[in-house]
Parts: structure tokens; sequence; C-alpha cells
């Protein structure tokens, strides 16, 4: 793989993967239907995985949804996951957001303007 495709590749994935993970946030949690996906992806893309590091025409575009939408899905494994130096979290990341909000909104309370 080239730099300038690597560059590429992680910055699509910088992108896309976080907005894949709030969609699956929206929705509550990880569906078993998605669990059976991944397991489907991880064939796919080790017979198609060519492709995402060298441009195959009608291939390339689908192999790097589907690596996005795995990355996405595995995100809300606990601890996350790490894909290309790339660390993405799901549900966990959001959860200790809201109680590091709860815990200011707590210690703010007795606090006069």
């Amino acid at each position: 793989m080239s730099e300038h495709t690597d560059f590429l590749l992680k910055l699509h994935l910088e992108a896309i993967v976080p907005l894949m993970i709030a969609d699956i946030a929206n929705q509550g949690d990880i569906s078993d239907w998605q669990l059976e996906r991944v397991s489907g992806h991880a064939v796919y893309l080790g017979e198609h995985g060519d492709a995402i590091l060298y441009r195959v025409k009608g291939e390339t575009r689908k192999a790097v949804n589907v690596l996005c939408e795995s990355l996405a899905i595995l995100a809300f494994a606990p601890g996350g996951i790490t894909f290309a130096g790339i660390h993405f979290e799901g549900q966990p990341a959001f959860e200790e957001i809201l109680v590091d909000m709860k815990e200011l909104q707590t210690s703010l309370a007795g606090v006069e303007v």
C-alpha cells in the first residue's frame, strides 16, 4: 500500500466509522443481526481485502464500506477496537461522557453565580 493510499484509507475511516458508531448508538445497542453480519464480513474481507489496499474497479468501494461497518460494530466490544493505529470505541465511551456530565452537574449544584 502506498503512503497516499494509507493516508486516504485512514482519513476515510476516521470520518465514516464514528458516524456509523453514532447511528448504532442511536439504535440502542448492537443487534444479533449485526453480529451475524460481522461474521460474514470477515469472510468477505478475507477474500477481497486486496481491493482495500489496491484499487480494484467495482470492488474497492464495497470492501471499504464493509470494513467501516465491521469496525463500527466491533467498536461496541469491551475496550473497542484498534485498526491501522486508530481506536474506535462504541457505547462505553458515550456512557463515560454521561457519567462525567452527571458528576459535573452534581459538583456545580451548590455553586452560586
